[in-house]
Formats: C-alpha cells, sequence, structure tokens
C-alpha cells in the first residue's frame, strides 16, 4: 500500500510515493503441487513502484477537491473517474482508500473512502491518514507539536522506515482555503 497524511491544521496532503499490489503466480496442478504440497496459486507481494504520483485537484460542483489515494493505481483512477461524474457504484475500491478534501466555504472537509464505505470528517478534525503506514505516520503525528509545519513530514517519513510498504520520494500538495466560483 501506502502512506497518506492529509494535515487540516497546516493545509497539506503528504505522501509517500510506492505502490505495492498482490501479484497471482499460478502454478500448475502437477507434480509439484503433489510432490511440495503446494497450493495452486500463491500470492507474491511485489513493488510496482517508487515513483507513483497519487494526488491531484479537480474542480466539481464550483469546488476545487484535493483527492489522493493509497491502493491499487487503477482501482484509485476508475474510482476518480467514477467520482467526477457523480456515478460512484455500490461496491468500490476493494483493496484502496481514497481522500477527499475541500473546503466548504466555512470550514475544511475531509471524505474517506475505503472498503465500500464513506466516512466524513469535519472541522473537529486535525488530521488524517490512510495507507498501510498509517499507524505509524498516527502515532507520529501524536507526539510532535501540532505548531510544527514539517509534522506531517515527519510522519511520512517515520512511517517509510517502519513500513515495508511505503517508501520512494516524499510528495507534498498544499491545499488552498477558496473555492473557484468565488
Amino acid at each position: 500500500m501506502t502512506t497518506v497524511v492529509l494535515d487540516i491544521s497546516h493545509r497539506k496532503i503528504v505522501t509517500d510515493s510506492r505502490t505495492t499490489g498482490n501479484r497471482k503466480n499460478y502454478l500448475s496442478v502437477s507434480v509439484l503441487k503433489k510432490s511440495f504440497n503446494l497450493p495452486f496459486f500463491r500470492y507474491k507481494e511485489c513493488v510496482s513502484t517508487d515513483s507513483t504520483i497519487k494526488s491531484l485537484r479537480i474542480v466539481k460542483n464550483g469546488f476545487t477537491e484535493f483527492i489522493v489515494g493509497s491502493g491499487y493505481v487503477s482501482e484509485i483512477n476508475k474510482f476518480i473517474e467514477n467520482y467526477k461524474n457523480d456515478t460512484i457504484p455500490k461496491k468500490f475500491l476493494k483493496d484502496s482508500t481514497v481522500l477527499v478534501a475541500y473546503f466548504n466555504g466555512t470550514q475544511w472537509m475531509v471524505k474517506s473512502f475505503s472498503n465500500s464505505n464513506c466516512i466524513l470528517y469535519g472541522e473537529d478534525t486535525e488530521w488524517v491518514v490512510s495507507g498501510s503506514g498509517g499507524q505509524y505516520a498516527a502515532a507520529t503525528l501524536d507526539l510532535i507539536n501540532q505548531e510544527n509545519k514539517n509534522r506531517a513530514v515527519k510522519a511520512v517519513e517515520i512511517a517509510i522506515e517502519r513500513d515495508t510498504y511505503s517508501g520512494g520520494e516524499i510528495r507534498e500538495l498544499k491545499l488552498q482555503d477558496h473555492c473557484d466560483i468565488y
């Protein structure tokens, strides 16, 4: 997976750039299976890339929305296309998470889409984390003083050190607290 930190108090999204996933290796039902007691297929973890850009800006209903994804790139891209067109299917994002942040004119709102659920975070939320390194990032954010403007970057750095599925270049997307229609 990856690590994503959305720091609302400092208006930024920080991510690593690693994409990982499961690759199916099919084995024939032959002597190998019987001799070595191997299953018909097994999953092998793989690093797809260490250079994935996971965040983007879109304009929807007159508002600038900031989207960041964690998980399978193809699943996230399909979700974003559906989200832009307001056609989100009932079952979506089986193995990924997408965070959408936007300023509704009075406060920042964050929607977290994962496992066919949507969670809405409002003004009482300082930060939201996602991905396999999310627990490491959350612990780091709890320990670092809220006034530290680089705490989201530090949280992703710690997650990269501790989580084997996080890595690559650290990327930062700054949020702007305005609507495109003003």
